[in-house]
């Protein structure tokens, strides 16, 4: 919820097209609704967040759609003795959350030291 000023600032863009890109943190798989999160979001928190994208850029343009909007998912914390990987676990979590609720996003996991361009 703490995230709506900031997609009231880029819904406008997404629908004119100058935002095809989004970079967001996603730091744990989904847990137990009582487990504190200190402000980090799992698959469904993020996905409450893209909903309510996605409201806005409906209200700007009569179509629910982010169709073609990039995700790229950061700030995963990944513990070497948690198995399975836990960017596997977030990455198959939001292919689930995506299908259910027919959002038309693509997300790529970030990895730590590469380099990445968008455009």
């Amino acid at each position: 919820g703490l995230n709506w000023k900031i997609w009231q600032h880029v819904a406008p863009m997404i629908v004119d097209g100058s935002l095809r890109t989004v970079m967001i943190e996603c730091s744990t798989p989904n847990v137990d609704a009582n487990q504190p999160l200190y402000g980090h979001l799992t698959p469904a928190t993020l996905f409450q967040e893209l909903l309510r994208l996605r409201d806005m850029v409906r209200s700007l343009n009569g179509s629910e759609t982010l169709e073609g909007l990039e995700v790229l998912i950061t700030h995963i914390k990944h513990e070497n003795a948690m198995i399975p990987d836990p960017r596997e676990v977030i990455l198959g979590e939001l292919t689930e959350l995506k299908t259910l609720h027919n959002l038309e996003v693509n997300f790529t996991i970030l990895l730590p030291g590469q380099t990445y361009t968008v455009s």
